[in-house]
Formats: structure tokens, sequence, C-alpha cells
């Protein structure tokens, strides 16, 4: 039986190495492909169900109604900020969309909600908080506890429009030229990075439905 020459070990041996090596830069595309996927869709499923939670809470928004109690407020307070020259938002409102987390609370839907940004110090961005509070009082923007409803946030936008059209960065119901009248429209704008620093931009807009509205809608 006929051996294999120096030569054709040598041919052989590099033809291996050239499919190998094809095999393996292929598997290891499609292991980045895969991670990037995976990071892409938990950036977005985690949007998706802040949003859900927002819209939620800012279509049942109630600011005006006959209470027992003289020391309980409803309003709404939009506030424009910013940290380190991003976007930071905050918007704090009575609505009837009361979210309870253990067994035990007030039987009743009326409560304050809240949404603001913290510094992270773990991660890229800020902390996104959603605060409950199931006892309304004459502090709107205090009180009850806070969730974290997502993390590696970089902006967020919240924009107000009353019932013409026009914008406001702010919004104020219990004082001021928007006193007793919620926004006819509320538009979140979300960015978020991934732990590979791309960056997401979200958008979604919420008609609060005591809200007033154009003639004709």
């Amino acid at each position: 039986m006929k051996g294999l020459t120096l030569l054709e070990v040598l041919i052989s041996i590099t033809i291996l190495g050239i499919i190998m090596g094809a095999i393996y830069g292929t598997y290891t595309s499609n292991v980045e492909a895969i991670q990037v996927a995976r990071q892409k869709g938990h950036v977005y499923q985690m949007t998706r169900i802040l949003f859900d939670r927002m819209t939620k809470d800012l279509e049942s928004a109630l600011i005006n109604a006959s209470l027992p109690h003289e020391k309980i407020r409803l309003g709404m307070i939009g506030k424009n900020q910013e940290i380190d020259g991003k976007p930071a938002d905050r918007i704090d409102f009575t609505t009837l969309n009361h979210l309870t987390l253990g067994g035990e609370g007030p039987r009743t839907d009326l409560c304050e909600v809240g949404y603001q940004v913290v510094e992270d110090s773990e991660n890229e961005g800020f902390k996104l908080f959603r605060r409950d509070d199931g006892i309304p009082d004459d502090d709107l923007i205090d009180g009850g506890f806070s969730h974290e409803m997502a993390s590696r946030v970089t902006g967020l936008d919240i924009i107000f429009q009353d019932v013409h059209g026009k914008e406001f960065d702010d919004w104020n119901t219990l004082e001021g030229e928007h006193a007793g009248k919620l926004p006819s429209l509320i538009t979140i704008r979300l960015t978020n990075v991934d732990e590979e620093a791309q960056e997401y931009l979200f958008t979604t807009s919420i008609h609060p439905a005591l809200a007033d509205r154009k003639k004709g809608e």
C-alpha cells in the first residue's frame, strides 16, 4: 500500500485548516448575531411592557372629582428636566389605575403615580422608576412605593399638547394656564442602550380619556 508523501500531507492539512477556519468564522458570526438579536429583543420587550403600563396609567388620569376629604389633591404635574445634558423629564399625576403588588392594599383604584429617572451607578444612563401611592393626599409628587421599570435609559422626553395641538414641555393642572385641564395628547420619547452601547429610540402617544377633544373628534 502506497503511503502519502510529505507534500500531500501538507496540502491536506492546509485544505483542512481553510475549511475549519471557514466553519469557525461562520459559527462565531452566528453566535454574535444571536447575541445581538437577544439583546435587541430584550430592549424591545422591556420598552413594550413599560409603554403598556404608562399608557394604562395616563389614559386613566383623573384631575377633577368630588372627594370626601379636602386634603386629597387631584392633578398632573409634568416637569421638563435634564441630567448631564440628557432629557430626564418627570411626570406625577392621579389616576384610576392603582397597581397592587402585594395581597393587601387600598380597595380603591384611585392613586398617585409618578415616573422619573435617576442616575444608574452600575450601568450607563439612568434607571426609570414608577411610583405608586394608593393613598392620595395633598402632596402629588411624594409618597407610596417605587418600582424599577427599566434600566440603561439614556433619555426620557415627555411632550404635552393642548386641545389646539400646541406643544408644551411642562404641564401643571394645579396652577397656571393649564389649571384644571388635562393635556389632549402626551408624547413620550424613550431612549436606551443595550450592553453593546447600541442606542434605541422609542416613541408612543397617549390620549387621556378625560381630556378635552377638538370638536368633531
